[in-house]
Parts: structure tokens; sequence; C-alpha cells
């Protein structure tokens, strides 16, 4: 849904409204910040104000956390969040763990091998239940039907270099028997539609958006998710421990609190995007393309069955050793990280009722 003008200006003034009111209680400011980290949350007659390190830029596969802030559900648990873009997950990982910024989001793949540094980090949530990976292509360029990961064999797929999804794809190809028939074109990052459109490749190793953009742009485009035949572990709430030692409250609050920001995003796609746009304007470009991109992580990689039965951050031991194997037999992890350390459910409010009943609260019944 594109938003009218008329419409943008209402939301615009009123979310103007609010982040003056919530930056004045708050000493803070609704837009990503540049401000420097602080090493812990820093406790105040009435809240606490700790920084989350995002994996990357902001975009809408974050909206949860920005909905949970310009709504004002953070402060509600008596949280101040200052949501800061990241460089890429091994970055936010690392700095995380160094206890430069008290929170961040990353992937279990950068858990681990920060972890295997010999840098303390655990995770606390999962976020997403998967990673944003798809191998995604073209009907003209696969010369068939993506249905499957039995169908890549004897094709060639771009990947990009060092991506520890190529670890968990090559899992899935394996477990399909068709590993041995599949070939890889290693592109940069900015190659891989490009090698599809050319025809160098039949598909790609990308994120879902790449795949999505492919049918907006005309294409007979199709995807295969990665979450979909692997058990995985998705973008998680990362800390150093020491950190959570030391302000468990701190982290229980923004864990119930992102839940109950993702549930409203969940619910309304386009006021999270709206909300999202408040605190990102640069958005505002791809408003279409960020409300599919909320729907598709909402309920492709949030509302699993693990969440319906478990709860929203939800983490599994299957999931977590899974990924281990996956990096292991590719040699980008060390046999004796200790996996189970890596990450634990302790801190997510089950009582909760965006935690523990998530499931109860979410409708993801869309149309793409």
């Amino acid at each position: 849904m594109t938003t009218t003008p008329s419409r943008r200006r209402v939301l615009g003034a009123l979310g103007a409204t609010f982040a003056v009111g919530v930056a004045g209680c708050l000493g803070g400011t609704a837009g990503d910040s540049g401000a420097e980290p602080t090493t812990a949350a820093t406790p105040t007659p009435e809240r606490s104000s700790v920084q989350l390190l995002l994996d990357w830029k902001a975009n809408a596969t974050h909206a949860g956390h920005f909905v949970a802030r310009e709504r004002g559900f953070y402060e509600a648990e008596g949280l101040s969040v200052d949501i800061v873009s990241g460089k890429g997950g091994a970055s936010t990982a690392k700095q995380v763990g160094l206890e430069k910024y008290p929170l961040g989001l990353t992937s279990a793949a950068a858990t681990l091998g920060t972890r295997d540094e010999g840098v303390a980090l655990q995770a606390y949530a999962a976020a997403q239940q998967g990673p944003n990976s798809v191998v995604y292509t073209t009907a003209e360029a696969f010369g068939g039907q993506l249905d499957g990961p039995a169908s890549l064999a004897g094709k060639t797929v771009a990947v990009p270099p060092a991506a520890s999804n190529l670890a968990l794809l090559k899992a899935i190809l394996k477990g399909a028997g068709v590993l041995g028939e599949v070939s890889f074109l290693e592109v940069g990052w900015g190659g891989l539609t490009s090698s599809v459109l050319s025809g160098d490749a039949n598909a790609a190793l990308g994120a879902f958006p790449d795949g999505i953009s492919l049918g907006r742009d005309g294409h007979d485009s199709a995807m295969l998710w990665i979450a979909d035949h692997i058990p995985t572990v998705g973008r998680s709430v990362v800390a150093n421990p020491a950190f959570v030692e030391s302000n468990p409250e701190t982290l229980r609050a923004y864990l119930r609190a992102t839940a109950r920001g993702w549930a409203w995003a969940s619910n309304n796609p386009e006021g999270a995007m709206d909300h999202l746009v408040d605190a990102q304007p640069r958005l505002e470009a791809s408003y279409d393309l960020g409300v599919t991109k909320i729907k598709h992580t909402a309920k492709r990689l949030i509302l699993t069955d693990a969440v319906r039965e478990h709860g929203w951050g939800w983490q599994s031991a299957t999931a977590w050793g899974t990924v281990a194997d996956a990096l292991t037999e590719a040699d980008l992890l060390s046999a004796d990280v200790a996996v189970d350390d890596a990450w634990t459910n302790a801190y997510l409010d089950g009582d909760d009722p965006y935690v523990g009943s998530y499931a109860d609260r979410v409708s993801a019944e869309y149309e793409f």
C-alpha cells in the first residue's frame, strides 16, 4: 500500500509530536543515533538508557524495534532505547562482545565466531527464527521451476564471498543428495542479481528483498527460503554476559517491549512502516517495498511453529547445533566451541502476554 501524501503529513505530524515529547522526557532523539556508545545501562530514578547496535543500516526488517520505541513500549517498561545502525553482523557481534555497546542484533554465525575468538558474547532471544537468506531466481534464468533444494541440481548459484549462509545452503543440498551437482560462482555482494539477469548464474544466494525486487521489476521470480529447509537461528539479541549480570531487569524489559513492538508491527505493517519512516526519513523512497519486507519478516521469520509453541524469541539447541555443525563442516568454526553456552532463554518472560502468548496476539495473513 502506498501512503497518500495527506496521510503521511498527518502521521508525520503526529510522529513528530510524539518524538518531541519522548525526546524531551528521555533526553534522546527520534532518529537513528550517531552518539558515542555506552558500556552499560545508565540508571536514573525513572528509567534506564541503553543502546542497541543493529547488524546493518536500519531497514524494514528492524521494524519491530522502532515500533517499540516510537509507540512508547520501551518507555512503558522504564527504558530509553537508542537504536544505532551497524556495519555488519560480525562487526556488531565483536563490538557488543567487547562491551562497546550493551545490546546488539546479529546472526548465530557471528555470535559463534566471536566466541571462537575468545570474546564473551551470548544470545538472549531470537528476534527472528530464521535468517533473511534465500536462493532467488527468475523463470528465464533458472530454465524451470525452483520448487525445492533438489531442483538446484545441475544449476550454478551465484554466492557472495565468505558468506556463512552458504554453509547452511550446502548442508541443505547435502541433505537433498544434490550437493555435488550444484556449482557455485563467487561474486561481490553487488553482483548477485546481475549474475542472474546476465545468465552467468541460474540463481543467487542473497537476502529475500533481492527476490522481492525482481518480482516488482516484472520478472517471474521465485525464492527458496533457507529457514524452510533447515533448523536455524535468525537475527538474535546479544549482549556480553557481564552486562546482563549487572542489568538483568533491563534485558528482560527490553525483550518484553520488543516482542510487543513486533506484535504491533505484524498486525499493522503499514503503520509500522510509517513509524520507521518517521525515524528514518530516507526509507520513504522505498515505502511499498518496506511494507512487503515487514510482512515477510513477520509471517515467515517470526511467527513460526516454534514461536506458536514456546513464545516470541524462543531458541533451541537443535537450531544452534545445526548452525554450528554447518559452520564447522565449512571450516568456519572450531569444533571445540561450546555451543550450548552461546545462548539462553532464561531472560524471556514467558508470563508476559507479548512473549509467552505472542502467537495469540498476532495476525499475519497477508496478501503479497
